[in-house]
């Protein structure tokens, strides 16, 4: 609406000293911004694409999907689940890790414990292997 695009919003309550609620802290990231300083790793050697995943697995946010973003009839964006159901079945039981993959990438995870948010990167294993100690 003012001419931010699309935002990621966050909003977190936080309660008063009787235990009643005090307010809540919100805060809104462009799409563009957050997928650009936060999830992409150009640095990192191979890298291929980069996924921020809720509790259950679902896909908040990616570097696959800039250029185009999946709509719902209702007009939110849905990225759905994440494609690797191992991957999936770790980030529901609160741990992080890695793995070999397809097409020679490889994946890890890592879970953002206070967030209750799991971080995913893939690179591709002969560019990283190859590449000069970071």
């Amino acid at each position: 609406l003012m001419g931010q695009g699309l935002v990621i919003s966050c909003l977190q309550p936080f309660a008063a000293a009787d235990g009643g609620l005090a307010g809540v802290a919100a805060l809104d990231l462009g799409f563009q911004h957050a997928v650009a300083r936060h999830i992409a790793l150009p640095e990192v050697p191979g890298f291929v694409a980069g996924w921020l995943l809720d509790r259950e697995g679902r896909v908040m946010v990616t570097t696959e999907e800039v250029g185009k973003l999946p709509t719902t009839a209702a007009g939110t964006v849905d990225f759905g689940w994440f494609p690797d159901p191992e991957v999936v079945a770790a980030v529901r039981a609160g741990r992080s890790g890695q793995r070999a993959a397809s097409q020679g990438r490889l994946l890890a995870w890592s879970r953002l414990q206070h967030l209750d948010w799991t971080f995913v990167a893939a690179v591709d294993r002969d560019s990283l292997l190859g590449a000069a100690p970071l």
